[in-house]
């Protein structure tokens, strides 16, 4: 469980196959934040390069805290502020990056 974040994104690869688990009350400049945590399987990566494209994309979305890629095996979890932004906005954003969301 994360319980603040700095200003900066949180990038970790602990947890449940290597996917992190992002839960809880964030602290975000000093403002409350409820997150969740979105585990998606995409399709279609095939290097470091692709899971940092992903990431980095991921990671400009409105309402996303923190992201985590395992290239193995497609795995991405994504903290998320669901006031903000829904799991079906997140696998927009994986199709609009290149990638396939897979359901």
């Amino acid at each position: 469980m994360l319980s603040e974040l700095p200003k900066e994104k949180v990038h970790t690869q602990r947890g449940y196959n290597g996917i992190a688990e992002f839960q809880g009350c964030l602290s975000i400049g000093g403002q409350k934040v409820m997150t969740q945590t979105a585990h998606l399987t995409v399709e279609g990566m095939s290097c470091e390069g692709c899971a940092k494209r992903l990431r980095e994309a991921l990671e400009g979305v409105d309402g996303v805290s923190a992201v985590a890629v395992v290239l193995d095996g497609g795995q991405v979890a994504v903290a998320y502020d669901p006031a903000v932004i829904t799991v079906a906005g997140l696998r927009e954003a994986v199709e609009e990056t290149g990638f396939d969301a897979v359901p």
